[in-house]
C-alpha cells in the first residue's frame, strides 16, 4: 500500500513536469512558426505554415484544458488532506498516550509531505505567462505586402 501511494504521489508530480515541458515545447514552435511566416515568400508556403501553427495551437489549448483538469484534481487533494491533518490535530489534543501523540504526529508529517508534493505540481501546472498567437488572415493581395490595412474610419479635418 505505502509503495503504491508514493507512485500516486510520484505520478501526479511526473505528469505535471511533462505537461509543463510539452506545453513549453509547443509555444516554442508555434513562435518559430510564426517567425517563419513572416518571412515566407509565396502564398503556398505561408498557407502551409499557417496551418501548421492552427495544429499546435490546438494542441496548446488542450494541453491547457488538461493542466485545468489537474489542477482541480490537486486542489481537491489538498482539501481533503489538510482536513486530515486538521483531524489528526483534534486526536492529538485528546490523546491521552505520549505514544498515541506521537505517532499522529508522524501522521501529520506525512500529510504534510503529501501537501507539499500536490502544491509543487500545482505550481508547475498553473499558468505564470499568457501567450497567445494570433494569426491576421487577410485576402490573398495583402499577402503580398509587407503590411496590411485593417481599415476603419479616417476623419479628415478641413481648414
Amino acid at each position: 500500500k505505502k509503495l503504491r501511494k508514493e507512485a500516486g504521489k510520484k505520478k501526479i508530480s511526473k505528469k505535471a513536469t511533462a505537461i509543463k515541458s510539452e506545453s513549453k515545447k509547443a509555444i516554442t514552435n508555434s513562435k518559430e512558426r510564426t517567425k517563419e511566416l513572416k518571412v515566407a515568400k509565396t502564398r503556398a508556403d505561408r498557407k502551409a505554415l499557417r496551418k501548421k501553427i492552427a495544429v499546435i495551437q490546438k494542441k496548446i489549448f488542450s494541453l491547457k484544458k488538461v493542466a485545468k483538469k489537474a489542477v482541480k484534481v490537486i486542489k481537491k487533494s489538498i482539501k481533503k488532506t489538510d482536513k486530515k491533518i486538521k483531524a489528526i490535530a483534534k486526536a492529538i489534543k485528546v490523546a491521552e498516550t505520549p505514544s498515541k501523540k506521537k505517532a499522529l504526529k508522524k501522521k501529520i508529517v506525512k500529510l504534510q509531505k503529501k501537501v507539499a508534493i500536490y502544491k509543487k505540481a500545482q505550481k508547475q501546472l498553473a499558468p505564470k505567462k499568457v501567450v497567445k498567437a494570433c494569426l491576421l488572415y487577410t485576402s490573398d493581395a495583402a499577402d503580398d505586402t509587407p503590411c496590411v490595412d485593417l481599415g476603419g474610419r479616417r476623419i479628415i479635418k478641413k481648414k
